[in-house]
């Protein structure tokens, strides 16, 4: 949407190469019509070319003139350049997913969790299998560490970064393990959580882990040495999240009747009044369909109509409201492979998706405007199994190698 001063004002305007659309004329004499004229339209057209700067800056006009040294447009520009060059090193991070292999961590299992630890720059990797946890630096050149436990099958991690403790939670052995020096050296939980977990957050509001699994469920433990079974109203459980003000959320139910759990304390959970909208077109409830970032839930569900992957957030777990929609027009989603992950530090939001017909292959978008917009999608991996986020970086694991993507997104 723009004039055309040449089309506008064919007898007003002057032809020159430098200024292929038409170039502004003075009068010959006093209004003899020959001039270009300073008309509606045309004050318009620029009016809105500023306006429409301003609003993709998201910068409120002041209401005072433009000046060297305090100039919006300026901010304005400025902002819109930054955020294009972030989006296209964002785009090529995410087409060709940089990815490496972490020689130091065996493919011991098909499990994955890694914990980012802000204070030292490392990140705790841990796979499936008995003593799986290592500790790698975010440039890729740690070494690893000591390491030992029984938890088999590692699904997922959390670390309480006031007492310098990581719980790792999987599917097999003590079920859950924790460590004080990150990764030095693990104790078992004496109480293990109920059956197999495979989310587990930190709350920190209570001091509490929260941990789920399979069965409609949560396990909270202060520690992860002992935990405590907290029943959820309803079954098929899918997922957990916390909000930094401590409110938990739990996914429930089916295809046809998906519910959240919500929690004020993290020890008693009530059914939530709320649910999503459009149910009956969801085509699963799915393990790691919810997260939180910031002062929001998030919840990703693959739907059968028109083959989209749809985003909801939710303040509370109570209101619910859509997002965005994310549509491929090559390749279809397949069910039960949808996820979304939150990379905190980055300040960042995944959405995930197998390909149906294509085993282990998942396609990745990612979004740094809270999941309005998302970049993508890239075909990240073949055979992967596990993936999660942490500390500016995506790791991947499938049974054979475990990567990581090879540049670190920067860190709010």
């Amino acid at each position: 949407m723009a004039i055309i001063p040449s089309s506008r004002y064919p007898a007003q305007t002057d032809i020159a190469a430098a200024y292929p659309q038409g170039k502004a004329r003075n009068a010959g004499s006093y209004q003899d019509g020959t001039g270009t004229p300073l008309e509606k339209d045309w004050v318009n057209d620029q009016f809105g070319f500023h306006q429409a700067l301003l609003d993709a800056a998201a910068i409120v006009p002041s209401g005072s003139p433009d000046q060297v040294g305090a100039s919006q447009y300026l901010d304005a520009v400025r902002s819109v350049a930054a955020r294009a060059a972030t989006d296209q090193a964002l785009r090529g991070f995410l087409s060709t997913c940089g990815v490496i292999a972490l020689d130091d961590v065996p493919p011991v299992g098909v499990g994955l969790a890694a914990v980012y630890d802000e204070v030292t720059g490392l990140t705790l990797i841990s796979v499936g299998g008995v003593n799986g946890s290592h500790v790698v630096a975010d440039d890729m050149r740690g070494d690893t560490q000591a390491t030992s436990g029984t938890v088999t099958g590692v699904v997922a991690g959390a670390m309480d970064p006031i007492a310098r403790r990581v719980v790792l939670v999987g599917n097999g052995g003590a079920f859950a393990c924790s460590s004080t020096n990150f990764g030095t050296g693990w104790t078992n939980a004496t109480t293990a959580p109920v059956s197999s977990r495979n989310r587990i957050v930190w709350d920190a509001t209570h001091g509490l882990f929260l941990a789920s699994g399979g069965t409609a469920n949560i396990s909270t433990s202060p520690t992860g040495a002992t935990w405590t079974t907290r029943a959820l109203t309803g079954s098929a459980y899918g997922g957990v999240a916390v909000l930094p003000s401590g409110v938990g959320l739990a996914s429930i139910g089916s295809a046809a009747a998906l519910a959240f759990n919500v929690s004020a304390n993290g020890t008693t959970w009530t059914l939530s009044a709320g649910t999503l909208p459009n149910l009956a077109s969801i085509a699963a409830v799915e393990e790691g369909c919810l997260c939180s970032l910031g002062n929001l839930f998030y919840h990703s569900a693959r739907f059968t109509s028109g083959n989209e992957l749809r985003i909801h957030s939710s303040p509370d777990g109570v209101n619910w409201a859509l997002v965005s929609t994310i549509t491929h027009p090559s390749f279809p989603l397949a069910a039960n492979t949808t996820r979304i992950l939150a990379d905190k530090q980055a300040s960042v939001l995944y959405a995930l998706a197998g390909i149906s017909g294509a085993p282990g292959y998942m396609l990745v978008w990612m979004s740094l405007d809270a999941g309005a917009t998302w970049i993508g999608p890239a075909r990240y991996l073949t055979w992967v199994d596990f993936i999660t986020a942490a500390g500016g970086r995506l790791f991947a694991n499938g049974g054979v190698v475990t990567r990581c993507t090879a540049n670190r997104l920067p860190l709010a």
